[in-house]
């Protein structure tokens, strides 16, 4: 990236920091008096200068200059403008450089903020008063007609530094209980102790992705807009940065095509833009594998390939990045195996994404044997394609390209046809010429690290099992190119795309390698307080959470396999070492109990969770008002939910002891699957529906529908994911907002009606009010009731084979009274409930019953 480009960028990113140093920082009147002129405008009618947080914008840099990579603050920088009159001049332009971060901020606002048709303006004196409401409390097509005025929220987003709890709304009188500057200044004080910490000062580039991520932590809850009816959903940070991605592709758009001057920046008309987008395909093919699974690299590779896919397309965002020669803030959205670039439309942009496209997916083919693309689109865009009333149709242009691309996921005329030396690349003298870990690519002997000593696998299976292994160990990655690694060649045998190797590194490690003009550094994790990383470089949330082994845990195994003799069972328990990942047969094992007489009940089983958000893409393309589509909002509402899914659910498996041993296949963009012990998941389901529910502010329109499916630790995993799929697929059938366990499908507040239930029915056991026996005829006696239930509501008419189910009430009056013949009147009347129960939830009592059967079996 050249000078101009990396400085106008950053210039964007920090124009409007003048509003979060505002009340913050103590501007002598001397600088103000000397300064004003330049950045603020002047109010004619009112006779003085407005918009002051530019010229804060300006006393910020300055004073924090030593902060700041020291090209920003040299007059050899680049082209044009000094950097500080580039962020601060947006409201007082006066170069065509300055016209470009101007042209930027308004395209990012859609060039007039969204205004409440309704209620009272705040006061510019009540600014710090003015909290973000939750956006995604009003987002849905009849949901958003109900929030006209600011008195409608009854939420808001509290002023504190990005972690697991701030991203849930809390009431307004919460916020407005608290004194306003005061929050504001110690906010600004930790913004101001951190931005000190950052380390690539060097390199303006580094810097500013390591910046990005500290803006991210401290401005998602301060409102890009604070005063008049204007609608506070915007933040700062999504504000800045999209100003930042269209400030770039606008100065390289004028300064390829000769026409950097005013009256170019400011045409409305001439498509300047192009967002690129990319789609993963093959995501699920890829990671669930079916082909020659190994028990001993089963969760290794499981993990590796779903921290793979969501490597690859982070990179592929990246390199598009690269050889455009656009900053990283430029990737708008980026979650789930799906990205946005904005990006400049010239015939060298167009031209070097072809290249890059082919690049990707020359890789890919290669490697993957097809099973995977990534799907790459441009959609050309007019400044005023940007403006509130036309965002909505450039967002449609941009999904219908998409879904067309979608239909020519390979390209045969450049793929297609036999693969030449195929079958010449396969060692007939190896034990297993065909890798045993996917069962596509040939094996080679030694793999290389991670793989045991006489295994055979193919290089991009052992790259794979390399990952799962590294990241239960490491949270920091370096990315680099290889022909300029810094480091040995421990690392991937595959660099991805041939473009890029990468290395697991400790804190130290991560510092020495930033040191290197091409490595980056990524942070994969949350700090333990849930709290995001910055001070190195990007935060991406990959690394979800995956159940390692304890001592307690080792235990726990030994006790419950303590009397198998059988070579398999032996093997896992010398596989185990604490800290590795636990095997999904251990995890199976984890799901049966220990009683304190050592004796050991319950199934030996896997839950699979599998969950997303319902109508998704309805709620993106009809969840506004037509005057509400900006590029910010749509990057608010992206980044906002993927914050759930990243942040507070792999917080949620780590610090919940309850949760330990759940194993997080990918969480993510608006979906989630989990495996882990089968009778955690329903709690573990119901958790997670009641956070997204607050999540959400209680939007009705907005809600989730999951599947739990239940195994045998030994199925391969493209079963497991097939079933849990078609859990979740029962689920979205009607009304949606529903989970489906046993077969059974119900909404969440019937859910969580039921699972207390299972608490019922075992103390019903432990007191020896019931038997087994009694149980398995409650099961009966509840497909009995499944059986006449559409009978009785009309929907089925009855035949000869359909009145044995009649007598049931009967017999279960029968069975209560002579189990119960030594029990009181009291006792039978408790065993009465069922009836009840059974009469409320129908079939669904499946799963209270089924829960509690398997348990003690």
């Amino acid at each position: 990236m050249d000078d101009t480009t990396l400085k106008i960028s950053i210039a964007a990113f920090m124009h409007d920091v003048g509003k979060f140093a505002q009340a913050c920082m103590d501007m002598p009147k001397q600088y103000a008096q000397n300064n004003a002129g330049n950045y603020q405008p002047f109010n004619r009618e009112y006779g003085k200068h407005t918009h002051i947080h530019a010229l804060y914008t300006a006393f910020f840099i300055e004073e924090f200059e030593r902060c700041l990579p020291p090209l920003m603050s040299s007059p050899k920088w680049g082209e044009g403008d000094a950097f500080v009159n580039l962020a601060a001049g947006h409201h007082n332009p006066d170069t065509p450089l300055q016209w470009i971060v101007t042209q930027a901020d308004r395209l990012s606002s859609g060039l007039d903020r969204d205004e409440f048709t309704e209620g009272p303006n705040t006061a510019f004196t009540d600014y710090l008063k003015t909290r973000m409401v939750p956006i995604l409390s009003s987002l849905g097509p009849k949901q958003h007609q109900k929030f006209n005025t600011i008195g409608a929220y009854s939420d808001r987003i509290p002023l504190q530094k990005l972690h697991t709890e701030s991203i849930f709304p809390v009431a307004a009188s919460k916020c407005s209980s608290k004194d306003p500057k005061q929050e504001y200044a110690d906010l600004f004080a930790r913004f101001s102790r951190d931005l000190e910490s950052l380390k690539p000062v060097s390199a303006p580039e580094k810097w500013l992705i390591a910046f990005d991520s500290l803006c991210q932590s401290y401005w998602h809850a301060i409102p890009a807009a604070r005063v008049g009816r204007i609608i506070p959903d915007i933040s700062l940070y999504d504000h800045a940065k999209t100003t930042s991605a269209l400030a770039a592709a606008l100065y390289l758009y004028h300064r390829d095509t000769g026409t950097l001057e005013k009256s170019a920046i400011t045409d409305n008309n001439i498509e300047k833009f192009q967002i690129i987008s990319g789609d993963f395909y093959g995501i699920q093919s890829f990671i669930f594998a079916a082909s020659g699974e190994r028990q001993k690299y089963r969760a290794k590779i499981l993990r590796g390939r779903s921290f793979a896919v969501s490597l690859m397309a982070d990179l592929a965002a990246d390199l598009l990045c690269r050889e455009l020669g656009i900053p990283a803030t430029s990737i708008l959205m980026n979650a789930a195996g799906k990205f946005h670039i904005l990006a400049p439309n010239t015939t060298d942009a167009l031209q070097k994404t072809v290249a890059v496209k082919r690049i990707i997916n020359d890789w890919l083919v290669k490697y993957t044997m097809g099973e995977c693309s990534i799907g790459i689109t441009t959609t050309m865009a007019k400044a005023s394609d940007f403006t509130s009333v036309n965002f909505i149709n450039l967002w449609d242009r941009i999904v219908e390209n998409q879904q067309l691309a979608k239909t020519q996921k390979i390209d045969f005329q450049r793929y297609g046809g036999t693969v030449q030396g195929y079958l010449d690349k396969f060692k007939n003298d190896l034990s297993t010429p065909l890798c045993p870990l996917c069962g596509k690519r040939p094996a080679v002997a030694n793999p290389g690290s991670a793989i045991r000593e006489g295994d055979c696998t193919c290089r991009l299976c052992r790259d794979h099992v390399w990952l799962g292994e590294k990241l239960v160990k490491y949270a920091i990655i370096s990315i680099s190119t290889p022909k300029d690694d810094y480091r040995d060649k421990k690392g991937l045998q595959l660099p991805i795309f041939d473009q890029y190797q990468i290395h697991f590194v400790d804190e130290d490690e991560a510092e020495e390698a930033i040191q290197n003009a091409n490595t980056h550094i990524c942070y994969l994790d949350a700090n333990t307080d849930g709290q995001l990383p910055f001070a190195l470089g990007a935060v991406r949330l990959m690394n979800g959470h995956v159940p390692t082994y304890s001592e307690d845990d080792m235990n726990d195994i030994r006790t419950v396999t303590s009397k198998r003799t059988d070579e398999k069972s032996l093997q896992m328990i010398d596989d185990m070492d604490v800290g590795a990942i636990k095997s999904l047969g251990h995890i199976g094992m984890l799901a049966r109990k220990v009683h304190p007489d050592h004796q050991v009940t319950g199934i030996e089983a896997i839950g699979a969770l599998k969950a997303d958000i319902d109508n998704l893409g309805l709620l993106f393309g009809c969840g506004l008002a037509e005057s509400s589509y900006t590029i910010s909002r749509t990057a608010s509402i992206s980044r906002q939910i993927a914050n759930f899914f990243t942040l507070y659910i792999s917080n949620l498996l780590s610090s919940n002891p309850r949760y330990k041993n759940v194993y997080t296949i990918f969480s993510g963009g608006d979906d989630l699957f989990l495996l882990g012990p089968w009778n955690v998941m329903p709690q573990l389901a119901l958790d997670i529906s009641q956070a997204f529910g607050r999540f959400v502010g209680g939007n009705p329109e907005i809600t989730l529908s999951a599947g739990i499916s239940v195994h045998k630790p030994g199925t391969p995993i493209s079963q497991i994911s097939a079933e849990a799929k078609h859990a979740l697929e029962l689920s979205k059938q009607g009304a949606k907002n529903q989970v489906t366990m046993f077969g059974e499908t119900v909404n969440w507040q019937t859910f969580s009606q039921l699972l207390p239930l299972i608490d019922t029915l075992n103390e019903w056991l432990q007191s020896g009010l019931v038997s087994r026996g009694v149980l398995h005829k409650f099961k009966e006696f509840i497909e009995d009731e499944k059986a006449i239930s559409p009978i009785l509501q009309g929907n089925k008419v009855a035949t000869m084979a359909d009145l044995n189910h009649l007598k049931w009430r009967a017999m279960f009056r029968y069975v209560v009274e002579r189990h119960c013949q030594k029990k009181d009147s009291k006792q039978k009347e408790e065993l009465g409930q069922f009836v009840t129960w059974l009469g409320q939830f129908g079939g669904a009592m499946k799963i209270p019953v089924w829960t509690v059967l398997y348990d003690i079996r």
